[in-house]
Order: C-alpha cells, then structure tokens, then sequence
C-alpha cells in the first residue's frame, strides 16, 4: 500500500466509526494499489486523528475544498439515511463512489452492483441479484438468487436472504435475519436482528421476532440498537 504522504490524490472515507474501519481494511485487501488519503468525519474531536493509519482528515467541508484530491469516495456509514443524504450533499462535486468487495466474497453469475455499493468479508451473492447504489452487506451475510437490495439498503452480519426476495430503499435488515424466498421488505423499514420474516413488512415499519411481528413505525431521527455499532 503506498503512503498517503506522498500521494497528492487518491481514496477517502467518510466516516472514521466501526464501519469506517471496517471499509477501510476491505479497501486495503481489495484494492492494495489504491493510494489512501484518510479519513472525513464531522465530529471536530476526530479530526487529526490516525485511524488505521490513516489521518482524518476534516469535516466534509474537506471535500469541497479539495476536490481535486479525491480520486475515489468511499461511505463509511452504517446508517441507511447517512449514506443517503451524505450523497445528496455531494452529488453537485460529482465524485466517483465506486463498488467496494471484499476478497473473499463469493459472486455468482451476472450480479449487478450499484455505485457505492459495499459487500463485506464472507459474504455469498447469489446469480442474477441485484444490489443498489451505497447498498451495504456486511459480513457473512447470504443474498440469494434474483434478489433486489434497493439502495441505501442495510443487511446485518449473518442475515440470510433467500431467492426473490425484494428489500425496498433503505431499510435496515438486522444480523442473523431470515428471510425466505419472495419475501417483499417495503422502503425505510426495518427487520431486528434473528427475526424469521414470513408476511411482507410494510413501508416504514419496524418487525421482530419468529415469526416477525410489527412493533410500530420506525424512528429514523434515532439510531436503532442494531444500528448503533454500525459507525
């Protein structure tokens, strides 16, 4: 991996929590030619830190004064709504948000990843899915055939989705959920942690349990506790 003192461009993060780190240690196994620059946080006491090595570097506001900088963007954002709206903010920079796979991922047949898209260590993508822009899969997770992740979509360590299943923008599947084939996830909903799925969850709407029951609208001003560690 080259230095990122002596690069004048190369990759950032946005975020320097557990994701952030997380995407970071993927970007070096994936991508080891890929000079790293650091690191944007918004939190002020973050800044100048090392993370991983790497510094952090400023707030977002880094990335409209040195554009020029940045050859590859990368989200490091656990929460669906921050990889949204981080997006948004930045669409006029028109930064390259390039799909990030981690080595040991297994990609069957004519998979399509979406811009941003980020699928961690372990994870199986089955053939013909499909994985929406800044849509993250994290570890060990299982994605099968002809699945439609929309974008900004969540899937936990160990969540095992089955064939044809259709996980609408942004909700969050919790670690170790299940869902079997057809299963239908409406947008900005989330599934807890082990739930087993067996109606379609309702747009904005929160389900847990086995079998999934409806708990009530989901409140994403606050982080839900599946969500907390995610950085």
């Amino acid at each position: 991996m080259t230095s990122h003192q002596d690069q004048e461009t190369g990759a950032v993060i946005i975020g320097s929590g557990d994701h952030g780190r997380g995407l970071l240690e993927t970007l070096i196994r994936a991508h080891p030619e890929r000079p790293i620059l650091g690191f944007i946080d918004d939190n002020p006491k973050m800044h100048g830190r090392m993370i991983g090595g790497y510094p952090v570097l400023g707030s977002i506001d880094w990335l409209r004064i040195h554009p020029e900088k940045v050859r590859w963007l990368y989200l490091g954002l656990g929460h669906p709504r921050d990889r949204r709206e981080t997006a948004r903010k930045l669409a006029d920079l028109r930064f390259a948000y390039p799909p990030l796979v981690h080595p040991s991922v297994v990609l069957h047949g004519d998979v399509q990843l979406g811009d941003g898209a980020y699928i961690g260590a372990g994870v199986v993508i089955a053939h013909a899915a499909t994985i929406g822009a800044r849509a993250l899969v994290n570890l060990n997770a299982t994605i099968g055939h002809d699945v439609i992740l929309g974008d900004d979509v969540s899937v936990g360590p160990g969540a095992n989705l089955a064939g044809w299943v259709h996980v609408e923008e942004g909700s969050f599947i919790g670690m170790n959920a299940t869902l079997p084939p057809r299963t239908k996830v409406g947008a900005w909903s989330e599934v807890a942690a082990a739930s087993l799925v067996l109606r379609p969850v309702r747009s904005g709407y929160r389900v847990l349990g086995n079998p999934a029951r409806e708990l009530g609208p989901v409140d994403f001003g606050r982080e839900s506790p599946d969500q907390r560690k995610t950085g």
